[in-house]
């Protein structure tokens, strides 16, 4: 979707006390997804502590699995949709929500995974670059999707998930949609998010 650039100055306004000391840091952060529900991410918002979470990221080992001429475009959107199967591995909702986060090094813990599977601490709000959110045309397939991983033998892995024919039917099936933070209270369970996303289409 179409970034818009009143957010990200409002979010360089908000970087913590550190980055006057570490004018880099802009340079290493890395833009991490992470699965959360709707109730998390309101509480996130509010100034809550989600704690340690997991998530994907273009790491390193992510772009050398996609291959040589994968770029970091690419290599992210491969990471989102791995974030989006882990999202219907956490939540029982009928949507996934994954948010997008501005993250620095010293919050996140590569796994070393093909999928860029990563942890992150310390979450904070002012770091949400965007949220992205299933259509409601997609419900069926997630909670499809979620049925077959419940009564899937091969453990709650993200790796164990991909296998399942009903993950690659979502994955292939639906994209997430783009939202910008400020729009979070549009996000309603119920709400035809197709419409909104329409409103504001470029």
């Amino acid at each position: 979707g179409p970034v818009h650039p009143e957010d990200g100055r409002q979010a360089s306004v908000t970087v913590t006390r550190s980055s006057a000391v570490e004018p880099d840091r802009a340079r290493t952060a890395q833009t991490g997804f992470v699965p959360v529900s709707l109730q998390d991410t309101l509480a996130l918002r509010a100034g809550a502590d989600l704690g340690r979470r997991s998530g994907c990221a273009a790491t390193v080992t992510l772009l050398g699995e996609l291959g040589g001429q994968t770029s970091i475009e690419e290599a992210e959107f491969a990471a989102l949709s791995y974030a989006g199967v882990l999202a219907v591995l956490i939540s029982s909702s009928a949507r996934r929500l994954v948010l997008a986060a501005e993250l620095g090094p010293d919050q996140v813990t590569d796994h070393g995974s093909p999928f860029g599977e990563i942890s992150i601490a310390g979450l904070s709000w002012p770091q949400i670059q965007a949220i992205f959110v299933d259509e409601p045309r997609a419900f069926e397939a997630v909670t499809s999707a979620r049925r077959a991983l419940s009564h899937g033998q091969g453990g709650r892995t993200l790796a164990a998930a991909l296998d399942i024919p009903e993950v690659g039917q979502l994955l292939d099936g639906f994209d997430l949609l783009w939202f910008a933070p400020r729009e979070l209270d549009q996000l309603g369970e119920d709400d035809d998010l197709t419409r909104i996303a329409g409103d504001r289409a470029d």
